[in-house]
């Protein structure tokens, strides 16, 4: 006879397997028994509901003596005691309120051999408690959700996160495993020559390689992932790239690499823009004057101004523009301001004036700079970002910014550079000349390029604007270096090679045996604490040398012994060996000694 479930859908169940719920799994005898109801009678709507009912249904019987909790005496069994199905070293106990199914010998059987397989889940994110509401999503007791929870996926977030099928994997609560394999670590075949680890290296024939292969690998780990914060139950899981782990590797072969000659390379010695100089008309000035060429010639608002780009401004936010990237329309975050100056001059005479302070700045005669310009006006113009106004507050300004005046780029305004830059007389950025038309704009145009154009700085190839690297004339590009070029080769001989690896924000390596540093008393075999470690083990334990930057010293201190002279009998040594070893080098690397020489996350006792 089948037993059906009003929890089924009408569909008919193994007439010896049924779904079943943990109610309690503290075995006194720690046996892997269990504490369970089966949920045959059970409905959807009321389930919480029947489970509270036979629990107090079971505390009576038990108050009444009907039976003894967690007996298996024939004469006081426990009727709700099940045992794994699995032996115990395979079996993962559930936890109170987790979903099972139970498997009786027979349909009948309402006493011994009450079986249990479990826990289910439905999300390997949620092994540490996943109750029945989202255990059984993939069985036919699933709630009717008209949207299912979130699951996981095969997203990048979580990549590794969990045990891949083709490998064997022990899986534990709250965030463990113990995966023995390597298959999520395999780069795919198809896709080997688009793997970063395997660009780097000069490697063919990758499917014959150990490394690209399967080999003998077993990782335990903890804190394989990180819970999402932005998402609710169900949500993606994010690679925990910090882990706890201890890793073992085998590998057939013995690999090497090696590097190998491949060709020359070419890189610019870049650096940031120091000082970005700019000039142009003001707003108001009539374009269609650069058109004039009577006598005498007609005067015209301009502007110029020097500004250094610092690093940082005083709201903490930080710029870097280097040399190679900044064009005609690069915006700055903020400038400092060195100098800026308001005159009025014709356009022959703005030229020779905006030439010559470009000039006396580009070449370091900053006397000129502090100069009032011709054709300025009013008691702050020009106005300077230094005060008092020379020479020397000039070097000073420079030197408190960082900045030496170099790399230094000049260009055109933003009312100029709109004529450099674009040819079409109905862009919006002509609006603001009334005078200007189709009919007079290409005149106008080619009249302010050609008078931007004469502003120019020796060695620098644009006219009107342009970069200079350095004072130097001949030094105005930026500098490159030709580097030999070096490929990494990948090679294999015969013999093994094997890694035991262990990763983890503190690494202690303790001895039963080693009591120099105090006696370390574990409070149970179950583990170490957290606050044992922070407050118990760190002050029992010291830190590990690292071995080459302990020879450096060692080395230096051998160099000095070795070859130093006195300059008088029972004198101090002279500073400095015949091997050109110093005190003061000894004493810095001897300074430096606790950060270089000792890793102070990984101690032994």
């Amino acid at each position: 006879m089948s037993v059906t479930s009003n929890r089924s859908g009408g569909a008919q169940l193994n007439e010896i397997v049924y779904f079943g719920i943990c109610i309690d799994s503290n075995d006194p005898l720690r046996a892997g028994r269990i504490i369970a109801f089966d949920d045959v009678s059970f409905s959807s709507q009321s389930a919480a509901k029947d489970i509270a009912t036979k629990k107090q249904e079971r505390r009576a019987a038990i108050e009444a003596g009907e039976f003894v909790a967690w007996s298996s005496d024939p004469e006081t069994m426990d009727p709700d005691v099940h045992i794994p199905f699995l032996p115990l070293n395979l079996t993962t106990i559930p936890k109170e309120q987790e979903s099972i199914k139970i498997i009786y010998y027979n349909g009948e059987n309402q006493g011994q051999n009450k079986l249990y397989i479990g826990p289910d889940h439905s999300y390997p994110h949620l092994l540490e408690n996943e109750t029945e509401d989202t255990a059984r999503y993939h069985t036919s007791q699933a709630k009717g959700w008209d949207n299912p929870p979130l699951g996981v996926t095969q997203n990048p977030d979580s990549n590794g996160t969990f045990p891949n099928p083709k490998d064997i994997a022990i899986q534990g609560r709250n965030n463990t495993d113990i995966i023995l394999g390597m298959s999520d670590r395999l780069p795919s075949k198809k896709e080997d020559s688009k793997t970063s680890q395997v660009k780097t290296y000069n490697a063919k024939d990758l499917a014959e390689q150990p490394e690209i292969e399967d080999h003998p690998q077993v990782i335990i780990r903890a804190g394989k992932f990180i819970k999402n914060p932005d998402k609710k139950l169900g949500s993606q899981p994010l690679t925990n790239k910090e882990l706890s782990f201890l890793q073992i590797n085998h590998f057939p072969q013995t690999l090497k690499i090696t590097e190998e000659p491949d060709g020359q390379s070419t890189e610019l010695k870049d650096e940031k823009v120091q000082v970005i100089f700019e000039y142009d008309i003001q707003l108001g000035v009539d374009p269609v004057d650069f058109t004039n060429s009577i006598s005498p010639l007609p005067n015209l608002d301009f502007t110029m101004k020097f500004s250094l780009l610092p690093n940082m401004n005083r709201e903490g936010e930080t710029q870097s523009y280097m040399a190679s990237d900044v064009d005609l329309e690069t915006k700055f975050l903020f400038e400092d301001g060195i100098m800026i100056s308001n005159f009025t001059l014709n356009k022959d005479d703005a030229v020779k004036q905006i030439n010559h302070y470009l000039t006396s700045f580009d070449q370091h005669n900053f006397v000129e700079i502090c100069k009032i310009p011709s054709g300025t006006t009013g008691s702050n113009n020009p106005h300077y970002g230094f005060t008092p106004v020379n020479e020397t507050r000039v070097k000073k300004k420079l030197n408190t910014s960082g900045m030496k005046g170099h790399p230094l780029y000049f260009r055109p305004g933003p009312n100029l550079i709109n004529f450099l830059t674009k040819n079409d007389p109905a862009a919006p950025e002509f609006a603001i000349f009334g005078t200007l038309n189709s009919g007079n704009f290409n005149t106008v145009r080619d009249a302010i390029v050609k008078f931007i154009e004469e502003i120019q700085l020796e060695g620098v190839d644009q006219k009107g604007y342009g970069l200079a690297f350095t004072s130097k004339p001949d030094k105005r590009k930026i500098p490159t270096e030709t580097k030999d070029k070096t490929i990494k080769v990948v090679s294999f001989e015969e013999g093994q090679q094997g890694y035991v690896s262990l990763g983890s924000q503190n690494i202690y390596l303790l001895s039963h045996n080693s009591k120099e540093l105090g006696d370390i008393q574990l409070i149970n075999n179950y583990g170490i604490s957290q606050l044992q470690y922070v407050d118990d083990i760190d002050n029992k334990t010291n830190s590990l040398v690292r071995g080459e930057k302990l020879l450096e010293l060692l080395d230096l201190i051998v160099d000095f012994t070795v070859s130093h002279t006195h300059a008088f009998p029972g004198m101090a040594p002279v500073p400095t060996s015949h091997g050109g070893s110093t005190t003061q080098e000894i004493l810095n690397k001897l300074l430096k000694a606790r950060e270089e020489v000792l890793n102070k996350n990984i101690r032994i006792n």
